[in-house]
């Protein structure tokens, strides 16, 4: 749509639908008044042109222009707009909702690190609306920015587009903003509004959200000042955070792993070592006692083990072990079976292109995230074994038998292979659009 001023200039100034009544100014911006007013029973927003400065037909087709910008959005994140219309004593106004929230830096005193990451969520996620309309805010910061609601479901509000631009509008291309927070390219001659100055002041709020950790190669990458080597609009962005999340969700698997792997190679060494040397002991009144090879005889037979006590240690081979051996081995081939089993599917993931990378995304997380349990397995075979015997074999059950271990370093090898691809289809994807 290309501005007509001289269709502003028929608009009223103080026609009326309804009764207004309870008129409050609460601040001036400019050429703009802020304040609520009741309409039809309800509380709005009202912007108003300031009585003695926005009466020119300029100022009336920024006013114009902003509330049809807000009137094509419908989105839980952009403030609603209902009307524009021509309130007796303040002249042409745009009602908006009435949002009961506070401003975006008085909120983060008091919210700890899981609210910040869901603040810094549904910030992009309402601004990738905006984008995709095809407009640039131009003045996002902590004042234009409302949270409200309760504080395990808060709710971000983007409010004054009086700045804001798109590609339709031939006239109201107004250079401004907040210094702190706009783009460095918005203060200069000829600039042309883009989503990409969103990004930068995007960045700068993350910067003072500190949603984690997580989010700090995304800040890095908004702030560039070359504007076209930032992310292209806030979608962008969220596809960005969402393939640091996968990786971040691998690398604490990969480290788990690793975990393992190392535990294991300090334990499994004594598994496969050389069997000691058959103990020599001699029976003296039901007890085995050590003595040294050359002063005693091995006790051998099968009658003189039974005639041990219950609560004695069993030595190696002692009749009776060989059950839960066979037992921990048949466990063992389970848990390995189990792993196999989940390490084909994601090399069947890797042979997949016929997949998108959302799908091959999904795909993935849905099976990182499907636990696997050797140990349960393996303890289950075990469950009537005797404690004794579980003491002797410390490793029994806690998933650092050899084979189990080898069959995890396979599946971490297939899933690293699957989340490289998902990374690479990302980065194709971010070099077309960029």
């Amino acid at each position: 749509m290309e501005d007509n001023s001289s269709e502003i200039m028929s608009l009223p100034t103080a026609e009326t639908d309804g009764v207004f009544s309870g008129y409050k100014e609460l601040s001036r911006h400019g050429v703009f008044v802020l304040g609520t007013v009741c309409w039809h029973g309800h509380v709005w927003f009202v912007k108003s042109l300031c009585a003695e400065l926005g009466q020119s037909s300029e100022a009336r087709m920024l006013l114009l222009k902003e509330y049809e910008i807000l009137l094509s959005f419908n989105h839980p994140g952009i403030v609603r707009v209902v009307a524009l219309k021509g309130i007796p004593g303040v002249g042409l106004s745009m009602l908006m909702e009435h949002v009961s929230g506070v401003h975006l830096d008085e909120y983060l005193h008091e919210a700890g690190r899981s609210r910040r990451a869901l603040l810094a969520r549904l910030l992009l996620e309402a601004m990738a609306y905006v984008h995709s309309k095809g407009v640039a805010h131009l003045d996002l910061k902590p004042e234009n920015i409302l949270v409200s609601g309760a504080a395990d479901n808060p709710r971000v509000t983007v409010i004054d587009f009086n700045l804001s631009d798109a590609a339709q509008y031939s006239r109201g291309k107004t250079v401004g903003g907040n210094r702190a927070y706009s783009a460095p390219e918005q203060w200069e001659a000829g600039y042309v509004a883009s989503p990409r100055a969103d990004v930068w002041s995007l960045g700068k709020l993350l910067q003072e959200i500190r949603p984690g950790l997580a989010w700090r190669p995304i800040v890095r990458r908004a702030m560039i000042p070359e504007p076209e080597k930032r992310f292209a609009d806030a979608s962008a962005m969220l596809a960005a955070r969402r393939r640091t999340g996968f990786v971040l969700r691998c690398a604490g698997l990969f480290a788990a792993a690793g975990a393992l792997i190392f535990t294991a190679i300090a334990v499994v060494p004594p598994l496969i070592a050389p069997p000691p040397e058959p103990v020599t002991v001699v029976r003296t009144d039901t007890l085995w006692r050590e003595r040294k090879p050359d002063s005693v005889p091995v006790v051998k037979t099968a009658g003189d083990v039974a005639a041990l006590p219950e609560t004695s240690t069993l030595p190696q081979g002692a009749p009776g072990e060989e059950k839960w051996i066979r037992l921990h081995n048949k466990g063992v081939d389970a848990a390995v079976r189990q792993i196999e089993s989940r390490t084909k599917k994601f090399q069947a993931l890797l042979e997949d292109d016929t997949m998108s990378k959302e799908e091959l995304r999904d795909r993935c997380n849905e099976l990182v995230q499907q636990p696997l349990m050797p140990q349960v397995i393996i303890r289950d075979y075990l469950r009537e074994c005797p404690e004794d015997v579980l003491r002797k074999h410390e490793t029994w059950g806690t998933g650092m038998e050899m084979e189990v271990q080898q069959a995890m370093t396979l599946y971490v090898d297939a899933v690293t292979a699957v989340e490289k691809k998902i990374v690479k289809m990302y980065d194709e994807a971010a070099g077309k659009i960029n």
